[in-house]
């Protein structure tokens, strides 16, 4: 809060859309626990500064150089809740993802994408699940992570 006890318009802003993805994605939260494999990375690497190297991004700076990570990695989480896996989809850009923990092994009934009530198309082989989420998906909310809901047998 400022000194007079208000919140800047930017501070509310960002709690509305925090609020927004909880009121999507709670079922992903709220009594759920951590599934087999807790993370996955994600290979795309996306540079905000790609002048910078990686000694630079990796070192001490002063208030005016700031040392913040000009890089964002996309990367995956799992939680799960009886026969539900939850897949956050963290910073994710592109409408393809690739789960490399979920495979042909595992009986996997349906895939949705919590907000949306498209199809999410998808693709199990031996090594991964492959799938692609509705074209709309950046819609859902304002915040970046996206949650399939994975129903198995």
């Amino acid at each position: 809060p400022m000194g007079n006890g208000t919140f800047p318009d930017w501070a509310t802003s960002r709690l509305q859309s925090i609020g927004n993805w909880m009121n999507v994605n709670a079922e992903a939260i709220n009594q759920t626990k951590p599934w087999t494999v807790t993370k996955e990375n994600s290979l795309n690497v996306v540079s905000i500064d790609p002048t910078t190297t990686a000694t630079e991004k990796n070192t001490m700076k002063d208030a005016v150089h700031d040392a913040t990570p000009k890089t964002t990695v996309p990367d995956i989480y799992y939680t799960s809740k009886e026969n539900t896996i939850y897949v956050f989809l963290r910073s994710w850009d592109k409408p393809n993802f690739k789960l490399k923990s979920i495979n042909k092994k595992l009986i996997v009934k349906d895939i949705s994408l919590l907000g949306s009530t498209k199809k999410v198309k998808w693709n199990a082989n031996e090594n991964e699940l492959i799938g692609v989420l509705p074209g709309d998906f950046r819609k859902i909310n304002e915040v970046p992570v996206y949650v399939l809901k994975i129903t198995t047998d």
